[in-house]
């Protein structure tokens, strides 16, 4: 059987990507071990989102304009988040079935100009590696003797744990986060035991304090720059500073990170770097034939996959598509929701850039404080001249408001153009032009 292009994957990335490529009037087949949507629909994103929006109208009861008692039914709250990934999973489906997309179920592994899959080859034009990546492990004693909870099981809990202890290091995974937050929400007691000085540590710093903070103000616990000795069933043993403690625990959770599903990858002479799959500007590995979207590539989040899977079906019918990399929104969907773009102060004075500053607090925001949710922050980033070169957001709707920073990155905008644009008020968004006023004294 031979086809324009196989997608080696049915998430995000392969998902959009074999979508495009149907509508350009390809022939396309997605191979996919598990269910489509991948780790997004199925166990990441989507039912993570979902929850947390229970969790988030349990925060609004706190607004104190409601009568009685409310709490979160952990039970109800985890069901609907399962039905709600099931039904996206079936609507991704029923759209690839509709544009003649071939959905092969099985484990494929690639060959040359192809996939092996269930004994057959499959051959085609183009390969798309949209494989995604695995939790990484934690070299800590004893971690082995506990089954801790990942995005895989979680959502088969039955019995709320009443004690949950995160480690987390390296370059922690945003999804771990949110997890622990629907515990919290639900009445579990949660404690991250972090190694890192500060959450998300290639974040902007002060909007990692800040989302930190607000997450120990609605119950969770962060002890940061912690050791981790070793782990035995129901309790962690840490340093902190000089002094040795240990912790109990019902349920423990790890984040340390993914590392990427290559297997086979290199058999075929595909060039890797750190174990990640190395593309070009248009997706393109160094065999003609072969691209590679999303996690594989060091690009780890749902909505660059969808990018990228996007770019490359262009390109692979003759298009010049560039990825933008530095312009891929990087995000947390807790509440608040933390999202940046581009480069963050101290990355563009790791580059040599002067960079130019402007923030805006959302305790000034109208919006936010009639919603009251007025904690979080906009901050906006230009090099000397005032262009546009990066950004974050925290606080509530940062996952919309961060587009509009994307897209000034992309048309080469400038603070001016932002500040003296037409804003609807009361919005969350004004605060863009807020901070790029700021920036444009801080300019001046």
């Amino acid at each position: 059987m031979s086809y324009d292009v196989i997608y080696l994957g049915g998430g995000p990335g392969g998902y959009v990507g074999a979508v495009t490529s149907a509508l350009l009037g390809q022939k396309v087949a997605i191979v996919e071990r598990k269910k489509i949507g991948g780790t997004c629909v199925n166990i990441g994103c989507i039912p993570a989102d979902a929850a947390l929006a229970g969790a988030d109208a349990l925060y609004s009861y706190s607004l104190g304009v409601f009568d009685g008692k409310i709490s979160l039914n952990f039970k109800l709250n985890v069901q609907r988040a399962r039905e709600i990934a099931k039904k996206t999973s079936e609507m991704a489906s029923s759209v690839l079935s509709s544009l003649g997309v071939e959905v092969i179920a099985g484990e494929g592994k690639l060959v040359e100009k192809g996939i092996k899959v269930n004994g057959k080859i499959l051959e085609a034009k183009n390969v798309v590696i949209a494989t995604g990546a695995s939790p990484n492990t934690a070299d800590i004693d004893g971690i082995d003797s506990v089954k801790p909870i990942t995005r895989d099981n979680f959502w088969d809990i039955e019995d709320l744990p009443q004690r949950v202890v995160v480690l987390q290091g390296g370059e922690p995974a945003s999804d771990m986060l949110e997890i622990a937050q629907i515990l919290s929400s639900a009445g579990s007691k949660v404690t991250f035991l972090d190694e890192n000085d500060e959450i998300f540590p290639w974040e902007d710093p002060e909007l990692a304090s800040a989302l930190r903070e607000a997450l120990q103000a609605k119950g969770m616990e962060f002890k940061m720059g912690i050791e981790p000795i070793s782990v035995e069933p129901g309790k962690v043993v840490y340093k902190e500073g000089d002094e040795e403690k240990e912790i109990a625990f019902d349920a423990l959770m790890i984040s340390y990170g993914w590392m990427p599903n290559v297997e086979g990858a290199e058999e075929v002479g595909v060039e890797t770097e750190l174990g990640f799959i190395k593309v070009d500007e248009f997706g393109r590995t160094n065999l003609p034939w072969l691209y590679a979207v999303g996690d594989v590539t060091t690009h780890m989040s749902a909505a660059s996959a969808m990018h990228m899977g996007r770019v490359v079906a262009y390109n692979m019918v003759g298009k010049k598509i560039s990825m933008n990399y530095d312009q891929f929104p990087r995000g947390c969907a807790t509440i608040p929701e933390l999202e940046g773009v581009g480069l963050t102060e101290d990355g563009a004075k790791r580059l040599g850039i002067k960079p130019i500053v402007g923030t805006a607090y959302l305790q000034a925001n109208e919006k936010a404080i009639v919603e009251g949710k007025a904690e979080g922050m906009v901050k906006l980033v230009a090099d000397e001249k005032g262009k546009i070169i990066g950004g974050g957001v925290l606080g509530s709707h940062a996952s919309e408001v961060i587009h509009e920073i994307v897209l000034a990155m992309r048309m080469k905008a400038g603070l001016e153009d932002l500040a003296f644009s037409n804003y609807e008020h009361a919005t969350i968004s004004e605060s863009l032009q807020e901070a790029a006023l700021k920036a444009l004294s801080n300019l001046a």
